[in-house]
């Protein structure tokens, strides 16, 4: 049965997997409203629904209130009349163990998860109920909301709560002729992409092949075009009849979740008392495994658990020529991953170019080698993943990595990893063992996170082990300004002091406090006095607007462990040099802010 004339509405439908549906049931006739955080995700989505002749608007908004929630319903009934299905897809992950997740972690799940969709749910239940359509709701829940697994306390307590709502819903419900479902899709994603054990599966779904029949069908583990077509079934009239179910569905596999249901029923006359069960319980019990359980590989698999872009990897080995060097930048933003992706959601980046003033040279990687190149100063590169904060796809580093590795004689590169990672750890092992990243650079108010917390601490542990730097965003940041909320960016995560612990906690761990700390210099110049694992970069500003206590100390007490740095593209290294003469830099120490002191703290003259 056709979806012509139907009008969907999918939350977090921008890309992944909740693209995949909203593209489905296009392909079906149904209209629908496109929703994602970043606008220029939502217009992308909704320009391949049109380019394959479907219809499509988007909504660019936050699920989980309930002004987002109404401005969904009033989109839809604006732009096409009427609303028949919704698929609440939208969803963010702060995965850590329950003794370090905090309250934020926690609220911020269940505000987009749960209380996303109930929101949604609400408003368009309401809608079809007044207006007499028996519409579908179809929610998405997860194996984690129905087995538990490790460190996602919040996501597997929003998840199953979808799945009760979606039973109590089916009852409510009935009687208008709108059904409830939930759908558990097994499917790769970007962070199964990270997992060795899908390794082979995410290889041939890469090169446009055919998963391997272990995971499609032994594991039920497929794409996401494999999960869009219940999606489009349970939004068609074939599905009138199927309400209140939890359907999982995965490769060549379907599967109809029990609703719980008792495995032991038991009876003692008078009640069950403490001496009763005491005595009683343990010939009563069965227990009963918890988490997701993966089979061994088949051995033809077993050799193929590397990353496969890992295996293909080209690892940086530096050969830099410091005589030939007139300065080292080290603080150069890679924004452009030369396929079209962009570090920063298009409206933060449209912002951060406004506020800087930006617009300059060309920020892809071998543009950049090539800028550096031509005016013989090596420059540090790197990029932020803040996925977790942003909603967006980050830079790869490893990619970042292999390119500085074409360009060894100018580019040196830095990791980024985003903390909130539940693999974080590994992912610095990774980049430093097998990409050759010579540093890492956080960004705690854009990646939100307070970097004092002693639950980061074993991901300095393993920089610290690695024997490189680690160069933290310090002060206030133009990134954000002037959008409405700021994006929710915290700026006193970017208060120097707050490295003063990771300085005293990890004495080996060199740390690169960027930028010109305003509104805590003294904090940072502070800190540095005290601290002689920590160094200043003098990127961000232009020299001529340096505070003059910054000046003075870098002419003195901490000239050894000053840094020359641009924050390019936002400040090129041309304007930092002419405006530095505005600058009282006493002319002796010029040498070590401009090169020396970097050689030294980067091991670039051993």
């Amino acid at each position: 049965m056709s979806l012509e004339g139907k009008v969907a509405i999918v939350t977090g439908s921008g890309r992944g997997l909740g693209l995949a549906y909203a593209q489905e049931l296009a392909r079906q006739g149904a209209s629908v409203v496109i929703n994602d955080v970043d606008a220029q995700t939502a217009a992308d989505a909704v320009a391949s629904i049109e380019a394959d002749g479907g219809k499509a608007v988007s909504v660019v908004a936050p699920v989980g209130s309930t002004a987002t929630a109404q401005q969904l319903v009033q989109t839809v009934v604006d732009t096409f009349g009427r609303l028949d299905i919704l698929v609440t897809n939208a969803g963010v992950l702060r995965d850590t163990v329950l003794w370090k997740m905090s309250d934020d972690d926690f609220d911020t799940v269940i505000g987009v998860h749960l209380r996303g969709t109930f929101t949604c749910v609400r408003e368009a239940a309401t809608y079809m109920r007044a207006n007499e359509i028996a519409g579908r709701i179809i929610c998405i829940g997860s194996p984690t909301g129905q087995r538990g697994n490790f460190g996602q306390t919040n996501y597997a307590a929003a998840k199953a709560g979808i799945v009760g709502m979606v039973r109590t819903w089916a009852l409510e419900l009935r009687k208008a002729g709108i059904t409830a479902n939930a759908v558990i899709p097994v499917a790769a994603t970007a962070m199964t992409a990270t997992v060795p054990y899908f390794a082979a599966a995410m290889e041939a779904d890469a090169q446009g092949e055919a998963m391997p029949p272990f995971f499609r069908h032994d594991l039920g583990f497929g794409t996401a075009d494999d999960v869009a077509g219940l999606i489009a079934y349970l939004a068609s009239d074939a599905a009138a009849g199927v309400t209140g179910q939890a359907i999982g569905i995965g490769g060549d596999r379907l599967q109809v979740w029990s609703h719980p249901e008792p495995v032991v029923t038991a009876y003692h006359d008078g009640g069950w008392s403490y001496d009763a069960l005491q005595a009683d319980f343990a010939g009563l019990y069965q227990a009963q495994d918890v988490g997701e359980k993966f089979p061994p590989l088949p051995d033809e698999l077993e050799a193929l658990t590397a990353r496969p872009e890992e295996a293909s990897m080209t690892r940086y080995e530096s050969a830099i020529d410091v005589d030939a060097l007139d300065a080292i930048d080290v603080h150069v933003h890679i924004e452009d991953d030369g396929h079209g992706g962009n570090s920063l959601p298009a409206d933060l980046s449209a912002a951060a170019d406004k506020y800087f003033s930006a617009g300059g040279p060309a920020r892809d990687l071998d543009a950049v080698a090539a800028y550096y190149r031509e005016r013989r100063t090596a420059a540090v590169v790197f990029t932020v993943d803040a996925e977790t904060q942003l909603h967006h796809a980050p830079i790869s580093s490893a990619d970042i990595a292999a390119g500085a590795a074409r360009h060894n004689d100018i580019l040196i590169p830095f990791g980024s990893v985003d903390p909130h990672r539940d693999d974080a750890r590994d992912r610095i092992r990774r980049l430093v063992d097998e990409s050759g990243v010579r540093g890492f650079k956080f960004h705690p108010t854009v990646q939100g996170f307070d970097p004092s917390d002693d639950r980061w601490f074993p991901l300095y542990d393993a920089i610290q082990d690695a024997g490189v730097p680690a160069l933290f965003h310090t002060g206030q940041t133009g990134i954000g300004a002037g959008l409405p909320g700021c994006y929710g960016f915290r700026l006193g995560y970017s208060n120097p002091m707050l490295l003063d612990a990771v300085a005293a906690a990890f004495p080996r761990l060199q740390i690169i406090m960027a930028h010109p700390s305003v509104p805590w210099q003294d904090e940072a110049l502070s800190v540095a006095t005290h601290k002689h694992n920590t160094w200043i970069d003098l990127s961000g500003w232009s020299p001529k607007y340096f505070p003059a206590e910054l000046v003075r100390y870098a002419n003195s007490l901490i000239k050894d462990r000053v840094l020359f740095g641009s924050d390019f593209p936002l400040i090129t290294p041309d304007r930092w040099r002419r405006d530095a003469e505005q600058a009282a830099f006493k002319p002796e120490v010029l040498p070590g802010i401009m090169k020396d002191n970097a050689v030294r703290l980067l091991g670039l003259g051993a």
